[in-house]
């Protein structure tokens, strides 16, 4: 996927290149251990990837000769200008249409694809990444405008055919909002990117008097609604139910129905927190995440004390997920557990959460285990040949 991933060890030697490097010169593979095995390779072919960054804090190793004489190199520059505005306007053209539903009107259309250019244009040109603390991990791509559009597509009709564009333009600047700025660190940064966003929207749609709507819910607030068996057969997807709210208050008596469940089905275990508008807030954020198709994985970082763990429970409550208990005490009843999770999601088709906080994860085996299943969707050697 990227060459240019693997860290070097003190000799300076990216070990998974140079092993590729020697599949591909000698068509190979040994086994130093009994009983010993020399396997030959044939009609192998490497399609491989390299990023290049041109960001300070983005180191970028130089690649040896020896590897690079076996590959053709393309270099593919980064789209601007018409062509990434004909990029952006298919991805939110293919979004907007999915499942045969009429698209947007073409003038909406249009300035909504300039504002996504112009907003991914100026936070790629301010924010980058830096050995500056807290500017570490910033890294803005095209890939953020796809999340946004995949947002945009939940809009029901009648909110895209609003005359006064107030419904498409609120969603649109939410999920900028939560996609770019919530990664954010810095204060001043923080300003400058809601002086930016506020900016190009007054630019892209002056014709927009009315005022933008500021909170989105992903799950019904009507506390009524909720009518959850106590014990649950975990589904595939989960329920959405796109709709803007004034006040994060308008969602307090919903929430605090779900907590008193909780307490209720999980009295062992009980969730002390007190609805402010801080905790409604992260728990709205977060089940906005959880309801994203294959895709709702949340990194939570904070102060000792913040309950993010109690906050995430909550919110898995609310989308009725259940959580996967995983022992970490032990490498072998961490891949037991994780073994266990990942027979349930794909062979039993049910959907579930792991947990883990910091504590958990001291070991690194831990973090590569978890990153080889977010990157590729398996563990290396999890299962055994009779397993599969």
């Amino acid at each position: 996927d990227d060459v240019n991933l693997p860290l070097p060890d003190h000799y300076n030697v990216q070990r998974c290149n140079e092993l590729l490097r020697q599949l591909l010169d000698d068509k190979t593979l040994c086994t130093l251990e009994k009983p010993f095995e020399w396997k030959t390779v044939e009609g192998f072919n490497v399609i491989a990837a390299m990023s290049m960054s041109e960001n300070p804090g983005v180191s970028c190793t130089k690649l040896s000769e020896r590897f690079l004489r076996h590959f053709a190199v393309f270099h593919l520059t980064a789209p601007e200008g018409d062509s990434l505005k004909n990029i952006v306007h298919g991805i939110l053209d293919l979004n907007m249409t999915d499942g045969d539903r009429p698209g947007l009107d073409i003038e909406l259309h249009q300035h909504l694809v300039k504002a996504s250019c112009d907003l991914l244009r100026a936070v790629q040109d301010v924010l980058k990444s830096t050995p500056m603390p807290g500017r570490r991990h910033y890294l803005y791509t095209l890939k953020d405008l796809t999340t946004c559009f995949q947002c945009l597509k939940r809009l029901p009709e009648e909110s895209r055919a609003d005359e006064t564009l107030v419904p498409v333009i609120s969603l649109w600047k939410h999920e900028m909002t939560r996609i770019m700025r919530d990664r954010i660190a810095r204060t001043a940064d923080l300003n400058w990117f809601d002086q930016t966003i506020n900016d190009i929207i007054a630019e892209n749609f002056p014709e927009v008097k009315d005022p933008l709507m500021n909170h989105f819910v992903t799950f019904p607030t009507d506390a009524r609604m909720y009518n959850r068996p106590v014990t649950t057969v975990g589904g595939k997807n989960v329920k959405i139910v796109l709709q803007p709210i004034e006040n994060l208050r308008d969602v307090h008596s919903c929430l605090n129905m779900h907590l008193t469940r909780y307490n209720e089905e999980f009295g062992n275990i009980p969730l002390n927190i007190m609805l402010s508008d801080f905790i409604i807030d992260h728990v709205v954020r977060m089940h906005r995440v959880l309801s994203f198709h294959h895709g709702g994985n949340l990194l939570l970082i904070g102060a000792v004390g913040a309950h993010l763990t109690t906050l995430c429970r909550l919110a898995l409550h609310v989308a009725d997920i259940p959580i996967h208990k995983m022992d970490t005490s032990k490498q072998s009843n961490f891949f037991d557990g994780l073994r266990s999770a990942v027979r349930l999601s794909g062979a039993e088709n049910k959907i579930l959460t792991v947990v883990f906080t910091a504590r958990d994860l001291q070991d690194p085996v831990y973090l590569d285990a978890i990153n080889s299943l977010l990157i590729s969707g398996e563990v290396p050697h999890l299962f055994t040949n009779d397993e599969m």
